[in-house]
């Protein structure tokens, strides 16, 4: 209940960039991101087999290899 706070998940250029400093996206799991590509499909990054953190597609539906990570964004004052 913070007015102005959003809820977001990370954009790609972010889980990249946490990726490579902390060494996410060193599982075999996908993250969804905050981007869409231009069919309406969401950005997903990640899983180690196919680069890691600079991995990055578009996916639709359900995967059992695809997770989320819930960003909380507050205002600045």
């Amino acid at each position: 209940d913070i007015p102005g706070a959003v809820l977001r998940l990370p954009r790609v250029i972010e889980s990249n960039v946490r990726g490579q400093r902390h060494g996410f996206h060193d599982t075999s799991t996908y993250e969804w991101c905050e981007e869409y590509y231009r069919s309406g499909t969401r950005l997903i990054s990640g899983r180690s087999d196919y680069g890691g953190a600079s991995s990055v597609y578009w996916g639709f539906g359900r995967f059992d290899d695809v997770g989320f990570r819930p960003l909380i964004v507050f205002p600045q004052n």
